[in-house]
């Protein structure tokens, strides 16, 4: 197996609430707006407000036209602030997301214009792959995998600031 390190923040213009209440959602509306991702199977834990426990099967679609199965299982969460995962299927390992108060706003907040205090949602993966191909080509494909990576991480931040109803440059930097 390869193993692969990834962390990717996104900065929305919503209230850390907000975010996590879309991530958190017990339905599992990722797919409704992450481009590429599909949701066939949601097992929800107990009752308990952080439904530790839950496990949800994703199918997340590669720019290079192969598609990733995955498995998440929620081991920890700490609500509406931090959430573990183990990751079994095409990847083993761990995933993350952490969310904390920012300015999503590009020129920063200032007393003149404060604006609204966006959340910073920083997602990391710490992973395998357990597929053959993958682990022959790993060390040729690699940045290909990273770069992939990427765009589906791209997608799925841009795809949660339109559910948000914001943007992810959403605001004007202060002037004097």
């Amino acid at each position: 197996m390869r193993r692969y390190r990834f962390e990717t923040t996104w900065l929305l213009d919503a209230p850390v609430e907000a975010c996590w209440a879309v991530l958190a959602d017990p339905a599992l509306s990722w797919p409704s707006w992450w481009p590429g991702l599909a949701g066939d199977v949601v097992e929800l834990g107990p009752a308990a407000r952080d439904h530790v426990g839950s496990r949800a099967r994703l199918r997340y679609r590669s720019p290079f036209g192969f598609t990733l199965r995955i498995e998440l299982a929620l081991v920890a969460a700490r609500p509406p602030v931090a959430a573990t995962f183990a990751v079994r299927g095409d990847l083993v390992g761990r995933g993350t997301v952490d969310l904390a108060p920012a300015d999503a706003r590009p020129g920063g907040r200032c007393d003149k214009d404060p604006g609204p205090v966006g959340t910073r949602v920083v997602v990391g993966w710490d992973v395998a792959t357990t597929r053959g191909w993958m682990n022959a080509l790993g060390p040729v494909a690699s940045p290909a995998f990273a770069w992939s990576h990427a765009h589906v991480m791209r997608r799925g931040g841009a795809g949660l600031a339109v559910r948000l109803r914001s943007r992810p440059d959403a605001g004007q930097p202060c002037s004097s």
